[in-house]
Order: structure tokens, then C-alpha cells, then sequence
């Protein structure tokens, strides 16, 4: 088991959280009204570098994703 737990530590610790991120504006306007939730809009592109670090540390981050539960996420 000692040699277990650390595996379990770092597994965890690597674990990305991630948000549904709608596509589609009509979806994510129909989830809205019915959740009676704001759409927060990401912008982003491929090729934009600051969008993919957007992507691996703020969005991924554990309470930004608790803060996200309160929108309904569109890009």
C-alpha cells in the first residue's frame, strides 16, 4: 500500500478538470433560458498561443471551474 499511495498522489494531482464547452449558440441558448443561466463566450482560435495557455492553467483550474458551474460555457 506505501508504494500504491504515491501513484494515487500523482494521479490526482495530473487530473484535469474540464468544462462542457458548447459550439452551438442555439444550444447553449436553450440551456440557458432553461437554467436561467448567463452564456460566457470564449473566443479563441488554433493558432493563438495565449488562448492555449487560457486553456492549460485558468479554464482547467479547480475554482474557476467552480465559478464556471454557474454559466453556461460557449465557444
Amino acid at each position: 500500500m506505501k508504494k500504491l499511495l504515491p501513484l494515487i498522489v500523482l494521479f490526482f494531482a495530473s487530473y484535469k478538470v474540464e468544462a462542457a464547452w458548447f459550439t452551438s449558440i442555439e444550444d447553449a441558448q436553450k440551456v440557458a433560458l432553461s437554467t436561467n443561466k448567463l452564456i460566457l463566450v470564449d473566443f479563441t482560435a488554433k493558432w493563438c498561443g495565449p488562448c492555449k495557455q487560457m486553456d492549460l492553467s485558468s479554464w482547467n483550474d479547480v475554482q474557476i471551474q467552480t465559478i464556471l458551474e454557474n454559466f453556461v460555457t460557449l465557444r
